[in-house]
């Protein structure tokens, strides 16, 4: 029974007296998505509610947290598998329980209780087809190989981790640090359609039917389909190189797609840069699958909209780099800013609303966070 149906009731000691839990707990919840409890809860039914990392929502994520360890040996802690999903073996499912997961740039904290399951992830500012996992779009994306009779699991390799450690990592630098500061004028950027997925057709060529028809209608279908045919291309690149990829038992086993994926990608912006160098443009910036340049707009054979062909963007800009990471352009006359990250102006100003030269402010500065297993997500400012 969820908390509501207590507090409809007036029943606020009815609901410690059958739960146990903190009423204060569920307060906190209350806006966010969940499912019903079951015994045999999957990890991936449960919905996410995301929400950026900045100090509003990290203040709430943390008072979550504790009202949680505060509770002691009420919670229990979450069993997982070797594919990262929940353990309902016997001596393992022991609601309520909770655990938490971290990277370098988010926080996952799962609650697994008879008033419901939630998944509450705290990272940067929420994106387009967030709310749909890597293992949802990878999960899609072997059912559409299905269709056309190819089981993409008959890819497996035993050694991906080995593959995974790799992989190279992919351009986010300026052609040269002399270019932070400076303002440029004449300004494009032109980057590869859905480049990851387009590396994976290009290895396998029995591959491309499948993967083009994921791209070629991207928007041709319900806003779900869309929205899960484009989460395919964007997320299913960083699941192939999962330790949560699991097949026969072995992790990370579709790194070699990932891989290939990368590899594409980089030879592509190379070849791409040398062109626009040779033909007398200057190259300013690279940001993984796309370059910013100045000079005359840049078209040759490969251009079009086709699967890893490439496009101009973003054309005719005024532009200024403080690093990589973080740029500001004009483009018809509209301000728009990049910040790989959470500022101490964004708790202030919305980032809608920031003005040419903000970005050099102090204030601009990206906040650093690190995970406390007492205290939970602490800044560094």
């Amino acid at each position: 029974m969820l908390l509501k149906e207590y507090m409809s009731r007036g029943a606020y000691q009815e609901f410690i007296d059958d739960c146990g839990a903190s009423p204060i707990l569920y307060d906190l919840l209350e806006n966010c998505k969940c499912t019903a409890y079951d015994n045999k809860i999957n990890a991936t039914s449960i919905p996410i509610t995301r929400k950026p990392m900045i100090r509003e929502s990290v203040d709430w994520f943390n008072n979550v947290y504790q009202t949680i360890v505060n509770q002691g040996n009420y919670w229990h802690k979450i069993v997982r598998t070797p594919s990262g999903g929940i353990s309902v073996k016997r001596n393992n499912y022991m609601p309520p329980m909770y655990d938490v997961t971290h990277t370098v740039s988010t926080v996952c904290l799962t609650i697994v209780s008879e008033l419901g399951c939630y998944r509450i992830i705290i990272g940067s500012a929420p994106r387009e087809n967030d709310d749909i996992t890597g293992r949802e779009a990878y999960n899609r994306l072997k059912q559409e190989f299905k269709f056309d009779n190819i089981d993409i699991e008959s890819y497996a390799i035993e050694n991906g981790k080995e593959v995974k450690e790799k992989i190279v990592k992919p351009y986010i630098k300026l052609a040269d640090p002399r270019i932070a500061g400076k303002t440029y004028y004449n300004a494009h950027h032109i980057d590869i359609n859905s480049s990851f997925l387009a590396g994976v057709a290009c290895a396998h060529p029995e591959l491309r039917p499948t993967i083009e028809r994921i791209y070629d209608n991207r928007k041709s279908g319900s806003d779900y389909q869309n929205k899960l045919y484009k989460a395919i291309l964007t997320h299913s690149y960083g699941f192939f190189q999962s330790q949560f990829l699991r097949i026969n038992d072995h992790p990370y086993a579709l790194s070699q797609f990932a891989k290939e994926a990368l590899d594409f990608n980089n030879a592509v912006i190379d070849d791409l840069a040398l062109k626009l160098e040779l033909s007398g443009r200057q190259v300013l910036a690279y940001n993984t699958d796309g370059i910013w340049y100045i000079g005359d707009i840049y078209t040759d054979d490969n251009t079009g909209k086709r699967l890893g062909q490439y496009k101009n963007d973003h054309t005719n800009c005024t532009i200024r780099f403080k690093s990589a990471g973080a740029y500001e352009y004009i483009e018809n006359d509209t301000y728009n800013v990049t910040v790989r990250g959470q500022t101490l102006l964004d708790r202030v100003i919305p980032r809608e609303e920031w003005h040419w030269g903000d970005i050099f402010k102090d204030c601009a500065e990206v906040i650093k966070f690190e995970w406390s297993e007492s205290l939970g997500i602490l800044s560094k400012e």
